[in-house]
C-alpha cells in the first residue's frame, strides 16, 4: 500500500487531477482508488476537520501540525484560506528580564547594585580621563572585579554599553 501510495501521489501532483489518476490506476477496484486519492489529500486543507479542532476543541496551531505532520505556518495558512478566525495570542510572554550592569532585581523591580555602582563609577571617571573601552576592560580585569555574570575577564563591549547607559 505504501508504493501506491507514493504513485498516487505523484500522479495527482504531476497531472493535477482525479480523472489522471483513476486511468493510471484503472488496474485497482474504484473504492481502492478513491481511498488512495483520500489519503493524498492533506487533513489540513479539510475545513471540517480545521473548524472541529481549533474552534471546537480549542487545539493550537502546533497542537494541529502535530497531528498533521506539517508546520503551523500551513496550518495558519490553511485556517485564513478557509475563513477560519485565528484567536488572539492569549499567552503573554514573559521575557526573562536581566538587569544590566549597576543594577538588581528586587521584588521584581530594578534596583541599584550598590558593588556594581562603585564599578560603574570607577568605569566613567577612567572613560573621562580619556581611557579607551580596551584599556578599562584590562584594567578591571586585573582589578579581579567580577562581571555580572561573576566571569573574570572583562570585555571592551562590556565597558562601552555601561557607557553607553550612564
Amino acid at each position: 500500500m505504501v508504493g501506491l501510495r507514493f504513485y498516487a501521489s505523484k500522479c495527482t501532483v504531476e497531472n493535477g487531477g482525479r480523472s489522471h489518476l483513476h486511468s493510471e490506476l484503472s488496474f485497482l477496484h474504484p473504492s481502492v482508488v478513491d481511498i488512495i486519492e483520500f489519503i493524498h489529500r492533506p487533513v489540513y486543507k479539510n475545513k471540517s476537520f480545521l473548524h472541529t479542532k481549533y474552534i471546537e476543541k480549542g487545539l493550537s496551531l502546533g497542537g494541529i501540525a502535530a497531528l498533521t505532520f506539517s508546520s503551523k505556518d500551513i496550518i495558519r495558512r490553511s485556517l485564513r484560506s478557509h475563513g477560519i478566525p485565528l484567536r488572539e495570542d492569549t499567552k503573554v510572554q514573559r521575557q526573562r528580564v536581566r538587569p544590566p550592569f549597576g543594577f538588581k532585581l528586587y521584588q521584581r523591580k530594578q534596583v541599584p547594585d550598590p558593588e556594581q555602582q562603585k564599578t560603574v563609577s570607577l568605569i566613567l571617571s577612567l572613560r573621562e580621563k580619556g581611557m579607551s573601552t580596551p584599556e578599562i576592560a584590562g584594567i578591571l580585569t586585573e582589578m579581579k572585579i567580577p562581571t555580572k555574570q561573576w566571569k573574570q575577564k572583562w570585555h571592551p563591549e562590556m565597558v562601552r554599553r555601561i557607557v553607553m547607559r550612564a
